[in-house]
């Protein structure tokens, strides 16, 4: 296998630009039914990476019409590949109830459009002309961690939240020096949708508490900070907290039980 070195890897990716821009009809001017045809074949016609320089050199011209129709052909080839990158990202959200997650994959479609329309249309540069798969890797990534750091989700953290567990009673003690606890079995998709419920009956200071300590991995003089109120104050609110969090989920589990004792007497 032949190994290329990254000026070689241009120069190859320049001159296969060239090629394919020196085959369209209709080229620099007026773009013709031909090249259409073949900017929106799959097979045989132009690379994407073409395809953003077509893009770029309508937006030079002025040619808005053209540059939309480009950028609308350029989406329809990777809808698919952004659908399944929306779904295994969406998938990572913790407690999002299913009902949910096909409108959180929409939104993140939609932030990953705008962010290409920015690059593509708004910015100069030839990384997507020459590199455009590579490019893409890039910008979903970029927008994914955008998009779940936006909902607490932080990369190789578990959303750790034990109902039973209390924050440091000790007042001399610091919990900002604890570990979090750590959950003794995996929580199942409805149990964190279920979560998710809970914490949002929360009344607002121990909801905003709750949520930065546990989802965004603040420690408690950070959330004093933000909150105007001392470390204290805070572990007072967490303890409220788990304790009305507990509540609730004794609350489900005993109206759980009753219903699933209702249908078995019903059959």
């Amino acid at each position: 296998m032949e190994v290329y070195q990254p000026g070689e890897l241009i120069a190859l990716a320049r001159a296969r630009r060239s090629f394919e821009l020196g085959r369209l009809p209709g080229w620099g001017a007026a773009l013709t039914p031909l090249a259409w045809q073949r900017l929106r074949a799959r097979e045989g016609g132009v690379s994407s990476g073409t395809l953003v320089a077509i893009l770029r050199h309508a937006v030079r011209q002025r040619q808005m019409t053209v540059t939309r129709e480009v950028f609308v052909v350029l989406l329809a080839r990777i809808e698919a590949a952004n659908g399944f990158w929306a779904r295994q990202t969406v998938r990572r959200l913790a407690g999002i109830a299913p009902e949910a997650m096909r409108m959180a994959e929409e939104d993140l479609a939609q932030e990953l459009t705008l962010h290409l329309w920015e690059e593509l249309a708004l910015r100069d540069g030839e990384g997507w002309e020459l590199f455009f798969r590579r490019a893409m890797v890039f910008a979903r990534a970029h927008v994914a961690r955008c998009y779940l750091e936006r909902y607490g989700y932080r990369p190789g953290q578990r959303l750790v939240l034990f109902f039973s567990e209390v924050a440091a009673s000790d007042d001399d003690a610091t919990a900002d020096d604890l570990p979090l606890p750590e959950p003794r079995d995996p929580f199942t998709a409805a149990d964190l949708a279920d979560l998710r419920g809970y914490v949002e009956q929360l009344p607002p200071r121990e909801r905003a508490v709750v949520v930065m300590r546990y989802w965004q991995r603040a420690r408690e003089h950070e959330i004093a900070a933000a909150l105007g109120v001392t470390s204290r104050t805070i572990r007072n609110l967490l303890r409220k907290a788990h304790a009305r969090l507990y509540a609730l989920y004794m609350h489900a589990q005993v109206e759980t039980r009753a219903s699933q004792e209702e249908e078995v007497n019903g059959e």
